[in-house]
C-alpha cells in the first residue's frame, strides 16, 4: 500500500483495485473528546476499500479486485508545495489496459482522478464504466440530518432514504456527482463535466455502496477512452463545499427554508471567523 500525507488528511491506496483503503482527517476527531482518535472516513476494516472500478457492472471482477502496478517506489509520500500524481496500471487477460491516476493538491480536500481505458485488441470491449463509493455505516440509530447515498442528477438533489435503497427504480440522467453522506462528512465522485448515467445504491450488512454507472458505447478495437473526475472526502461544511464551485454544496438542504437558512449560515460562519463563539454569532 502507498500512503500520501497531506496537511488536511492522510490517505492510503492499495495496488489491489487501485482502491482507497484508508483516509484519516487531521482537523477532525471521532468525538468531542479532545483525546479521541482522528476522524476516519474510510476504514481499513472495510475489506476492498472504496473508489472501485469495473466495467458493465462486474464489481467483483478482475478490475475491482485485480492487482494494479503503481508507478512509484516509495511507500510513503509527504505532499509538499506542489501537486503529486500517483498512477496505477492494470492489464486484463483480454488485453484491456486501465490507467487509474490520483492527483493530490496541497491545501485541498479535492483529489483529481483520471481513468483511461486502452483497448489494445482487435475486437470491441464493454464500455460502461462503473465507480463504486463504499462506506461502513449503520442506519439503526439515526438522528437528525440526512445519512445515506445521494447525488445531483438532472440538476436535482437526490437523497435516498435507507428504506428506499432497494427500490427497483434507480435515479438516472445527467449526473453531476454521487456521494455517501453521514451527518457531518461525505465522500463523493464528481465528473469534470456531468455525464449520462445512473446511481445504483446497495446496502448489506452495514456496507453502503453507491455505484455510479456511466453510459458508454463499447470501446472499439485499438481505441482508448479517458474520464476525468474529482474525489471529495472531507467535512460536510457549507463554506467548504460552496468554495469548490461544483455543486456539492447542494448536499446541504434545509428543505422549505433553504433560501433563508443558507444565507444565515454563511453569515454566522463569517462572524465566527472573527468571534469564535456561535452564541454571539447567533
Amino acid at each position: 500500500a502507498f500512503t500520501v500525507d497531506t496537511s488536511l488528511y492522510t490517505i492510503k491506496l492499495s495496488e489491489r483495485g487501485a482502491a482507497v483503503v484508508d483516509l484519516v482527517l487531521k482537523n477532525y476527531r471521532e468525538s468531542v473528546d479532545p483525546g479521541s482518535s482522528l476522524k476516519s472516513l474510510i476504514s481499513e476494516r472495510m475489506e476492498g476499500g472504496s473508489v472501485l472500478l469495473s466495467l458493465n457492472g462486474e464489481l467483483n471482477g478482475e478490475l475491482a479486485g485485480g492487482i494494479y502496478q503503481a508507478e512509484e517506489n516509495r511507500e510513503r509520500i509527504v505532499l509538499g508545495s506542489e501537486p503529486y500524481t500517483l498512477k496505477f496500471i492494470n492489464q486484463t487477460r483480454e488485453g484491456l489496459v486501465i490507467e487509474k491516476s490520483y492527483t493530490f493538491t496541497p491545501g485541498s480536500y479535492l483529489i483529481g482522478m483520471n481513468v483511461t481505458l486502452f483497448n489494445n485488441t482487435e475486437t470491441s470491449m464493454p464500455g460502461q464504466l462503473q465507480l463504486a463509493l463504499r462506506d461502513l455505516i449503520s442506519f439503526e440509530n439515526r438522528s437528525y440530518g440526512f445519512e445515506g447515498p445521494s447525488g445531483l442528477i438532472n440538476n436535482n438533489l437526490v437523497q435516498v432514504k435507507p428504506k428506499e435503497i432497494d427500490d427497483p427504480e434507480k435515479p438516472q440522467g445527467l449526473v453531476h456527482w454521487v456521494a455517501n453522506e453521514t451527518r457531518y462528512f461525505m465522500t463523493s465522485i464528481i465528473p469534470q463535466d456531468p455525464l449520462q448515467g445512473r446511481m445504483v445504491p446497495r446496502y448489506q450488512q452495514n456496507l453502503l455502496t453507491n455505484n455510479f454507472m456511466i453510459d458508454g458505447d463499447p470501446l472499439a478495437a485499438q481505441q482508448h477512452r479517458s474520464y476525468d473526475f474529482a474525489l471529495f472526502m472531507g467535512p460536510k461544511s457549507y463554506s467548504t463545499l460552496r468554495s469548490l464551485s461544483n455543486g456539492l454544496d447542494r448536499a446541504i438542504d434545509f428543505g422549505w427554508f433553504d433560501f433563508i437558512a443558507k444565507p444565515c449560515l454563511w453569515f454566522m460562519n463569517f462572524i465566527y471567523r472573527f468571534i469564535p463563539n456561535y452564541g454571539i454569532a447567533i
